[in-house]
């Protein structure tokens, strides 16, 4: 919100952001790649799927349906708990 109550104009947003983070000198992503990011470490770190959820402002089906990625170290520890469930 603006201090006059009005809502932000999403370009603002956008190219506030953009000058953030060329002056951060941090790779270049968006707003909305940064809630990705949010959501997945988020539950890489144990948070519950409707915990990130709330978080977000999203349902959790929402929520794993288009913000969650697997990452490769979390796809390798999985594989590698199956391997040992199997082989135990």
């Amino acid at each position: 919100m603006r201090r006059t109550g009005r809502p932000l104009r999403p370009d603002n947003v956008t190219d506030r952001f953009d000058k953030l983070v060329v002056g951060a000198g941090v790779r270049p992503i968006g707003p909305h790649q940064v809630r990705h990011l949010i959501a997945s470490t988020m539950l890489d770190d144990g948070y519950g799927i409707h915990e990130v959820a709330e978080r977000l402002g999203y349902d959790a089906g929402t929520l794993m349906r288009y913000f969650v990625r697997v990452s490769a170290t979390r796809r390798r520890e999985a594989t590698q708990h199956l391997a040992e469930l199997i082989v135990y």
